[in-house]
């Protein structure tokens, strides 16, 4: 997997804070990701950061409470979606939140925080470096991280997300984006998922949006 840790390497965001690895963190993300490719991989791109700007971000083996720290998030995570994250492990995030996760079986999946879904990304993690790769910008969002920050700034600990949430038919548009911090949007999310969760096609429903 050489090429792929280039890949990223190469598109990992300058001037970042570099962490080591924590040795308690790191047996736990191997009991729970039984993953030795994701770890390796982790190793190999200085322990998680920003990429492409900060559209994707891998969370760091770290014990610290806070955004960078995969333990921290993934309680977080568990926390507010609650049965909706029942079997998921989170590493990574794209530019609105979404989570890349494993689940009990070791596939690689995308949880959408609006909704509560997953779509199947790949079977397992070196699978998913490669089809991250083939469409980086559907996976990590560039064009969107680009289009706000041609106008506005984004912090570390911040996420783009919708006025208009995408599941009622917000925009991907400028005008409908605005930022909020870590854990607020995936706070904010998690009532939103939980509200709309398991609805039939055309069912309706008073959507309760909480600020």
């Amino acid at each position: 997997m050489i090429k792929e840790y280039e890949f990223f390497l190469e598109n990992k965001m300058k001037d970042q804070i570099s962490f080591e690895v924590d040795s308690f963190v790191l047996r736990k993300c191997a009991s729970t990701t039984k993953s030795k490719d994701y770890l390796e991989f982790i190793s190999s791109i200085g322990n998680g950061g920003f990429f492409f700007g900060q559209s994707l971000q891998f969370y760091s083996l770290i014990s610290e409470k806070s955004f960078r720290s995969i333990i921290s998030v993934n309680e977080l995570l568990i926390q507010e979606f609650d049965f909706l994250f029942r079997g998921l492990y989170s590493f990574a995030q794209d530019v609105f939140g979404n989570q890349f996760v494993f689940n009990n079986g070791g596939q690689i999946l995308l949880f959408n925080i609006e909704s509560g879904s997953c779509e199947i990304v790949a079977q397992n993690f070196k699978e998913s470096l490669s089809i991250l790769i083939n469409d980086i910008d559907y996976y990590a969002g560039i064009t969107y991280e680009k289009m706000w920050k041609g106008e506005y700034e984004l912090c570390l600990d911040q996420r783009i997300q919708p006025k208009i949430p995408f599941v009622i038919g917000g925009e991907y548009k400028l005008d409908n984006f605005y930022v909020n911090n870590y854990p607020a949007y995936l706070s904010y999310n998690a009532d939103i998922a939980k509200q709309i969760y398991n609805l039939k096609d055309g069912e309706k429903v008073k959507l309760r949006i909480r600020f």
